[in-house]
């Protein structure tokens, strides 16, 4: 298995209750990872992008799975609120594809591009500020009676 830390992952299978990482060094590159399941692209985002922010150059990620899954925040909370706030921070992590993915099937993907971080930038979020816009989507998953 490749991976961004040039590591060894071992007893990575679905249903693995125990595995096994020895990271190396960071690199970065075009990276795919396929759950094969409808595990959470949102939760694979959280481990991996700490160490691609500080990769030597740009890295592509393209990520499959379920998209909007139980136990974990949807795809549109990553689009519209976590990267709001990562932006202001200075990370450089851009959005390029969603093709959803719902339980129990998965079948979602998420491409994404990451920029080496330089240096976080510091943030003072003392106010909540006005509502511009409200909007609301709904995503339905197979036919409806």
């Amino acid at each position: 298995m490749t991976l961004a830390c040039e590591g060894d992952l071992k007893d990575a299978a679905i249903r693995s209750t125990e595995i096994t990482l020895s990271p190396g060094c960071v690199r970065s590159g075009d990276f795919t990872v396929d759950t094969k399941t409808a595990g959470s692209v949102c939760l694979l985002i959280q481990t991996i992008l700490p160490c691609l922010l500080y990769a030597p150059s740009r890295s592509t990620l393209l990520l499959k799975g379920g998209t909007d899954a139980d136990f974990a925040p949807p795809v549109d909370f990553f689009r519209f609120t976590f990267l709001h706030y990562a932006r202001l921070f200075g990370m450089g992590v851009s959005v390029e594809r969603v093709l959803r993915g719902f339980n129990p099937k998965g079948c979602g993907e998420v491409g994404l591009s990451i920029e080496p971080l330089r240096c976080l930038t510091p943030v003072k979020i003392t106010e909540r500020g006005q509502i511009t816009q409200i909007t609301v989507s709904v995503y339905i998953c197979g036919t409806l009676p």
